[in-house]
């Protein structure tokens, strides 16, 4: 009887002793080998690839390993790249094509133009020409005659922004008592006071010297200087320009008699 129980307890000692590793070997495998084989980040649990977890959680471009967040890329991306989560380098100009977030945040505000001159359409002009109807007042002889007639102008700049100008103008006016006609050199100068688009309006202050013949039907011509002043507004719509002047005129030579002139002038710019 001694005998029979020993060989079963030895039996059974040899089964537990054949089956436990074999099993020990299962769990191990199960444990521990992930077919394919888990990639960085990943620990194998019960034969699922898992994240491995760190504390506190890695940032973004970081992944856990150990325990420690680590770079995914090794050896490390160069200068001009940037180590994704799949631990891939990409260079930055790539990175930016391919993912739209980044072209959203990294793309600049559009920037101003530089600061410069206003553009304006107002045309540039060197010179000026001028016609329209003159009225002379004159004190002669005791007498005021008032007679109308007929100016001429041309004068000249180098640019709008220039203020001074030179010229030239003649007039003539008369009736049937007489004509006197006169011929000047005008110097003088026209600042802006405004300028828009296509409109400016200017300042006319000037002075002139030259000559004049006054032609009565009662006696014979006589030869004058003649120096006049003038100004008023001058007002500029593109091509076109429009001045009112008016000012005394000095009539000089053996005698000297004075006169007012005005005129409202029509011409072009150009």
């Amino acid at each position: 009887m001694r005998i029979v129980v020993t060989t079963l307890v030895l039996a059974a000692t040899l089964a537990c002793c054949l089956v436990t590793p074999a099993r020990a070997d299962e769990t191990d495998e199960g444990e521990t080998e992930c077919k394919p084989a888990c990639r960085l980040g990943y620990v194998c649990e019960d034969g699922d690839c898992v994240r491995e977890q760190c504390k506190p959680a890695c940032r973004s471009g970081f992944v856990c390993v150990d325990g420690e967040c680590k770079s995914p890329c090794n050896p490390p991306c160069a200068s001009n790249e940037r180590c994704t989560a799949t631990g891939e380098c990409v260079r930055l100009a790539t990175e930016r094509t391919v993912d739209s977030s980044d072209d959203r945040d990294e793309t600049p505000a559009p920037s101003k133009p530089p600061a410069g001159k206003t553009a304006t359409k107002y045309r540039p002009s060197v010179g000026r020409v001028y016609v329209g109807p003159m009225m002379l007042a004159l004190a002669f002889r005791g007498v005021l005659l008032a007679d109308p007639g007929a100016s001429l102008a041309l004068d000249f700049h180098v640019g709008d922004d220039r203020v001074f100008f030179l010229g030239f103008r003649g007039g003539v006016v008369g009736d049937s008592s007489g004509v006197i006609a006169s011929f000047d050199l005008d110097l003088g100068f026209r600042p802006r006071l405004y300028e828009g688009e296509d409109a400016g309006v200017s300042l006319v202050l000037g002075g002139g010297i030259g000559a004049s013949v006054i032609a009565l039907a009662s006696s014979s011509s006589l030869a004058l200087f003649h120096l006049p002043a003038r100004f008023g507004p001058c007002f500029d719509f593109g091509a076109f320009t429009f001045e009112l002047l008016g000012g005394p005129a000095l009539f000089a030579a053996k005698g000297a008699f004075g006169a007012f002139e005005g005129m409202a002038e029509l011409g072009g710019r150009f």
